[in-house]
């Protein structure tokens, strides 16, 4: 009997329990840095929480400011491998409503869901900003692709009335950039008192008050 089969299963098996080491060091930095912040984020720490050794942090991600930049990414949103996470169904969904000021409803309530997970963690990737320079590149790196991600967002947003709008996708995303930020909704809501359905709210009236406005002729 060719022994192929039996290499393939230990392959494949191999890869999972890889897979799984990989998401319990991530899922393990989230527990770790929402708990005790920049200072509390050490290898050995998220190598106790995840039930693996340092070396094996190491082996996998390399360095601490990787664990940490994929622990960001990891919590903006769920994606299949390959996948951006925008073009999954509920993304889609919202870009795919015709009304626009229900389009902008559904967005705000779905970027204020990704600030909910995000905006602490980012806490903790500004506050080691402030220490290493490694973690002061990943915080411009990950705001970078923040405004990448919100560019579709705000295509999706201005829609087939973007032509009706005073604004170009280019605009849209300088004003969304800062307005759907994680310092914005930790100001918002960790010193301004907002609840989150108060930041949806808001986030949507400046959307409509903003984005939407109509072109001035003349």
């Amino acid at each position: 009997m060719s022994p192929t089969p039996k290499r393939a299963y230990r392959s494949g098996l191999r890869a999972t329990q890889a897979e799984a080491t990989r998401n319990a060091i991530i899922a393990a930095a989230g527990v770790v840095c929402r708990a005790g912040g920049w200072s509390n984020a050490t290898i050995a720490a998220i190598a106790k929480e995840a039930g693996v050794s340092k070396e094996t942090i190491h082996a996998v991600f390399g360095t601490k400011v990787a664990v940490i930049g994929e622990m960001v990414k990891a919590n903006v949103a769920e994606a299949a491998p390959g996948e951006h996470f925008l073009d999954q169904d509920r993304p889609k969904a919202i870009s795919a409503t015709v009304d626009p000021d229900r389009r902008i409803e559904l967005w705000a309530a779905y970027l204020t869901e990704i600030m909910q997970r995000v905006s602490p963690l980012m806490s903790v990737v500004r506050a080691g900003a402030e220490a290493e320079p490694e973690m002061a590149e990943l915080y411009r790196a990950l705001h970078q692709g923040r405004r990448a991600n919100l560019s579709r967002v705000a295509q999706s947003i201005l829609g087939e009335g973007g032509s009706k709008t005073a604004l170009s996708v280019e605009s849209a995303t300088e004003i969304l950039w800062p307005l759907a930020s994680p310092e914005m909704f930790t100001l918002l809501t960790g010193v301004g008192g907002y609840s989150t359905e108060r930041y949806t709210e808001w986030l949507a009236r400046m959307l409509r008050e903003v984005v939407l406005a109509p072109k001035i002729d003349g």
